[in-house]
């Protein structure tokens, strides 16, 4: 007779079985067999899709909130003790923002999640959270390797003490931000896991100087260029009859051509120096041919106005990435100790509009209570939060200015290189 078990449930059989007898292996191997031959090796595991992912852990956390509503205040004193153990009992498997042992924290961490999920009595419910694939996933994606987001130890204390103090909503917000930083988590480390690392073997010295030449023939121009950067137009040896080029022409270099015609013959990649950074100069015309035609390493781009990074201008899923680490910062858990300073400042804010008769809502009440919530929050002092207030504006400003400034991006943009003369 033939019996077909699934993996999974057979290598965390075979795990808790040793766990019982004091014995934690590292990892495990299986094999299949079936009747005089083996079965043919399984097909290597997909690549975790990262929607998997996140619907697994937003499955939990919904699950989770629901047990939290159905056992806050009903657990025992003895329950809340084995809940606080099972919290402590994570923190020896992380150090810093490092998993020190990921099995193991695996393990510690599934246990402290079960627990709650246990504490209701719903078999349905345990059923169901018994079958989320979040224990697989963590298995197969985190690693010592994968810096963690938030401080996921400490979220496990925070919600057994919400559960001590008897406070629904606090134990809302910390299971809300711990599935967050906990997707965040997941999120670098399959982003982590899709970048081929390639470790090469030491290389002899001939190996090493036929992979530099190597690198050397991949840019056109490499072989013009000398190991260091080479001197600034200014600091060259021009013709006396020749001023140094100029990035800007105050009037005094004459007649360019000149300069291009003792460029193209001696330093035919000028670098030179303006008010705020390096400017290359091409003059032949071969160099500028291939220049137009290579984006990767040559491009208007470098010339053009910083990009505008608000996290409100970010479309998806640039928009979803950034938030995801910003919005924990906000949430009333993160809020709650400086609750008593935000509502000083807003009984304020309103005693000085109430004393001037009136005023804009945005401009004298919603504006400064923002800037002063985010300077409590960063411990700004208050006599400094008009700078705050100014460094804002400002910021804005300039950035406002850029995106009216902008220019389109047009296929005519690149053509800026052609317009080196040669």
């Amino acid at each position: 007779m033939c019996i077909s078990v699934a993996r999974r449930p057979m290598v965390d059989a075979v795990r808790d079985y040793l766990q019982a007898q004091g014995l934690t292996p590292r990892n495990f191997y299986y094999e299949k067999f079936a009747g005089s031959s083996v079965a043919p090796p399984s097909p290597a595991e997909k690549p975790l899709a990262p929607l998997d992912v996140d619907n697994a852990f937003d499955l939990r956390l919904a699950l989770e909130l629901g047990a939290v509503q159905l056992t806050m205040g009903r657990l025992s004193g003895e329950q809340l003790t084995t809940f606080r153990r099972l919290a402590e009992a994570t923190a020896a498997f992380v150090s810093g923002r490092r998993f020190v042992d990921v099995m193991r924290y695996a393990e510690a961490n599934h246990a402290f999640h079960m627990f709650l999920i246990e504490a209701t009595q719903n078999a349905q419910m345990i059923a169901l959270y018994s079958k989320l694939a979040v224990q697989e996933y963590i298995h197969r994606a985190l690693t010592a390797s994968v810096e963690i987001v938030g401080d996921i130890v400490q979220q496990h204390r925070d919600l057994v003490a919400a559960f001590e103090y008897g406070c629904l909503n606090t134990a809302r917000d910390v299971l809300v931000q711990h599935a967050q930083h906990s997707r965040t988590t997941m999120s670098r480390a399959l982003a982590q896991a899709s970048t081929p690392v390639v470790v090469e073997p030491a290389a002899t010295v001939s190996a090493m100087a036929v992979d530099d030449e190597d690198d050397r023939s991949r840019c056109p121009f490499h072989a013009m260029m000398p190991p260091a950067l080479p001197p600034y137009s200014h600091e060259l040896s021009w013709p006396p009859e020749l001023e140094p080029f100029k990035v800007v022409d105050d009037g005094s270099q004459g007649d360019p051509y000149e300069h291009y015609r003792w460029m193209r013959e001696h330093a035919p990649v000028l670098r030179c120096q303006s008010a705020t950074t390096d400017v290359w100069f091409l003059s032949r015309y071969d160099d500028v041919y291939q220049a137009i035609r290579n984006p990767k390493l040559f491009s208007s781009e470098v010339v053009s106005p910083p990009p505008l990074t608000f996290l409100t201008l970010f479309d998806a899923p640039g928009h979803t990435r950034l938030r995801k680490v910003a919005q924990p910062s906000f949430m009333p858990l993160s809020l709650e100790p400086f609750i008593p300073q935000i509502e000083r400042r807003a009984e304020a804010l309103l005693e000085r509009m109430l004393d001037n008769g009136g005023g804009d809502v945005v401009d004298d009440f919603a504006i400064p209570l923002s800037i002063a919530t985010i300077s409590a929050m960063i411990d700004v002092p208050d006599e400094d939060e008009e700078k705050m207030k100014f460094w804002s504006d400002e910021t804005f400003s300039y950035f406002g200015r850029l995106a009216r400034n902008a220019p389109v991006p047009a296929p005519m943009n690149k053509a800026r290189w052609p317009s080196l003369r040669t």
